[in-house]
């Protein structure tokens, strides 16, 4: 049986970007796919990985699962992207206690 389209984006989501396994790009991805990442046009694979390398540098990740961001969305009110990075410069410290706690609670308990 085939994956579904949710099961092949979470798989998307946790192997390319939180496992950062790069093997899975040439799995999943078409070889001449085309469309944006950010700012940049993609034009193939090749294209990809270099703005998701990019990308990867730039932004710091929590590494959690995208169940876990789903978590802290649903249950603690913590917005981040399925691949888990977050804008840290949007934390301010009369929330940085309640990010901290909402993030060790849902990773404590997987």
């Amino acid at each position: 049986m085939s994956e579904t389209n949710r099961e092949r984006a979470v798989r998307w989501m946790e192997e390319a970007w939180n496992k950062r396994n790069h093997d899975v790009i040439d799995e999943l991805m078409h070889p001449n796919c085309e469309g944006r990442l950010e700012d940049r046009m993609i034009k193939d694979r090749e294209g990809f990985r270099q703005a998701r390398l990019e990308l990867l540098a730039a932004i710091p990740k929590l590494s959690i699962t995208v169940e876990q961001v789903r978590q802290l969305r649903e249950g603690h009110h913590v917005y981040m992207t399925d691949d888990s990075r977050i804008n840290i410069a949007g934390l301010r410290a009369d929330n940085l206690e309640y990010f901290a706690r909402s993030v060790a609670q849902v990773v404590a308990a997987y």
